[in-house]
């Protein structure tokens, strides 16, 4: 894999986007093609990643209107229909409806001292061809900067936040299968991890977070 890392613009969420979108645009389109062939490859039935998709785009613009601000931009930049772009954002729901398969993902450790801060690590056991590129963003906000690393074109996984006060959390991403899985289209599992870390301080208003997307 090779990672980019890109310092994106203190500007409002369509502009951060385009930015990210024109700087890595012909790897996020090799992301989207890949992913659109894999979903055929994996079983995903026809038609299925249109609608999920498309159904993920209302509900992220209607629970994080400025991360959904952001994708706007990523497909702008990179120039890319924005229904296109969300079936990497919404991939993992996506691939809920393959047929049954081992899980194939990550492992998280977590050391807790009692006299410094936690220490954590995480692999992220994927499917290497569907990861050509990764890119370590980082996102100037209003209270905080968000580093995340995730796939080329997505705009969350793994991160961490911090306020200018010291506080923040940090994300790790681990797939846990439900048989409500293919029940209903909502906001995409890395969509929650963005805006978990763009606005949440602590555990708690992290779990009210994500109890709360829909």
């Amino acid at each position: 894999m090779k990672v980019a890392e890109l310092r994106l613009p203190a500007t409002d969420a369509v502009s951060r986007g385009t930015a990210y979108g024109s700087a890595l645009a012909a790897s996020i389109r090799e992301t989207i093609a890949l992913y659109r062939d894999a979903y055929d490859v994996m079983g995903v039935p026809d038609g299925v990643a249109a609608t999920v998709a498309e159904g993920s785009i209302a509900a992220v613009r209607a629970w994080a209107p400025s991360i959904a601000d952001e994708l706007d931009g990523v497909a702008r930049g990179a120039e890319v229909p924005l229904q296109d772009l969300m079936l990497l954002t919404a991939r993992t729901e996506i691939l809920a409806h393959a047929p049954s398969a081992s899980a194939l993902e990550c492992s998280t450790i977590v050391a807790v001292h009692d006299d410094r801060r936690p220490m954590t690590m995480q692999t992220w056991d994927w499917h290497g061809e569907l990861a050509p590129t990764g890119v370590l963003l980082e996102v100037p906000l209003a209270d905080r900067v968000v580093r995340t690393f995730t796939e080329t074109g997505m705009v969350g996984k793994i991160g961490v936040a911090r306020t200018a006060e010291g506080r923040g959390l940090g994300v790790h991403f681990n797939i846990l299968h439900h048989v409500s899985d293919r029940s209903a289209v909502g906001v995409p599992v890395h969509v929650v991890a963005r805006r978990i870390l763009d606005e949440s301080t602590t555990l708690d208003e992290a779990i009210a977070l994500a109890r709360d997307a829909v």
